[in-house]
């Protein structure tokens, strides 16, 4: 189906991409101002990790700059982000920038982790560390525990990818067999002070959690100072301001899709326009891309289809971070008008876990555009 220059999938790109931009690091720096509390002596340096590791630490720069006179004395830049998500600025700003792959970890990416380590290891004790930390960084900072090897890692990984196990259940396995999850990182920094800056788009807002946690050691009572500069909540309070006449519904942590499909059935005669946000848990099976939001919204499209009788309707799902996994877009938008499609071919994709694919055959999906925001 091809798109044409009014379709309702078109819109919602235009007004998805409006959204992300009232979320950039910069206007979210203006609008919070963080109290936070700088060291009187030594430097600071910044550490970026994960997805948003290039615009939140870029964006604190300008910001800080921005100031009359600044509270700290600013140190080395080091970014450590997802292959692809390295900016042109960033590559300029510094010469400590790493690139790794996601979402299972690689023989690069504990290399590349070695080398930062090593790099934090050497800064002088009187210097300090400010940590912008998002999603992502599970996979790309690691290293194994003694006893532990890469190969354990990956094939957990793989494991906890194509099951229903929830983010924070996931990032608490994935710390049993790493040296720097749930406070590892700390071990390797021994300056004076640290502190992190947070981009979640974990549900429920917990950023303890985000990126497995290499900063906060989970329980302990004399943890650094954590800010939360974009969060989950952030994101349901934009959407419902750039989509008045939808009702966003958001995904429960330990949701199925098949319990979010139950959610929205129990509904469709109550709201017209529905949008959800976040990846359902889905345990997958067969050899398709997904991902989890166009496989949500085929499997409802298959629910409706069903019924014969179509209501009225606009469903969205799309990915918190711009991408849904290796589906090849953000996620999927259908209408009732688009759903006149063959139901057996529907089921077919849904079977082979290939519903991005032939969603976008339809003309249904979302457009993939990695939002450097983690949102």
């Amino acid at each position: 189906m091809k798109e044409g220059p009014s379709s309702p999938v078109k819109q919602f790109n235009k007004t998805v991409g409006d959204l992300i931009g009232s979320l950039a690091s910069y206007n979210l720096y203006k609008k919070k101002q963080f109290k936070i509390n700088w060291p009187s002596s030594g430097r600071v340096h910044l550490l970026g990790l994960g997805k948003s590791a290039c615009a939140d630490l870029e964006d604190f720069l300008k910001y800080s700059q921005e100031k009359s006179s600044s509270a700290f004395e600013l140190g080395e830049l080091f970014v450590f982000t997802q292959e692809g998500y390295l900016n042109k600025n960033t590559n300029q700003l510094t010469k400590h920038h790493w690139s790794g792959d996601h979402p299972v970890p690689s023989e690069r990416n504990l290399q590349n982790s070695r080398e930062l380590l090593a790099q934090l290891a050497a800064l002088p004790s009187q210097d300090s560390l400010l940590v912008f930390l998002s999603g992502g960084t599970s996979a790309l900072l690691e290293l194994p525990k003694v006893g532990h090897s890469l190969e354990e890692i990956q094939q957990l990984n793989r494991k906890l990818l194509s099951s229903e196990v929830d983010i924070y259940q996931m990032n608490r396995q994935r710390a049993e067999l790493s040296q720097l999850k749930n406070g590892g990182l700390l071990e390797y920094f021994k300056g004076n002070w640290i502190a992190t800056i947070i981009s979640s788009d974990l549900p429920g807002d917990d950023p303890t959690w985000v990126g497995s946690s290499p900063t906060i050691k989970q329980g302990a009572l004399d943890n650094p100072e954590v800010f939360t500069l974009r969060s989950y909540r952030d994101l349901i309070e934009q959407l419902k301001l750039f989509f008045p006449r939808y009702e966003v519904f958001e995904q429960p942590h330990r949701g199925s899709s098949a319990e979010l499909i139950t959610l929205f059935k129990e509904n469709l005669d109550k709201y017209k326009n529905i949008i959800v946000v976040g990846e359902a848990n889905v345990a997958t099976t067969g050899a398709g891309r997904g991902g989890r939001c166009s496989h949500f919204v085929a499997s409802m499209a298959a629910e409706l289809l069903q019924r014969g009788n179509l209501p009225d309707f606009q469903l969205a799902a799309v990915a918190t971070d711009g991408v849904d996994g290796y589906s090849g877009s953000a996620g999927a938008f259908a209408s009732s008008q688009q759903l006149a499609c063959d139901l057996k071919g529907l089921r077919a994709s849904l079977a082979q876990f290939n519903s991005g694919e032939d969603l976008n055959d339809r003309g249904l999906t979302l457009r993939k555009a990695a939002t450097g925001i983690n949102l």
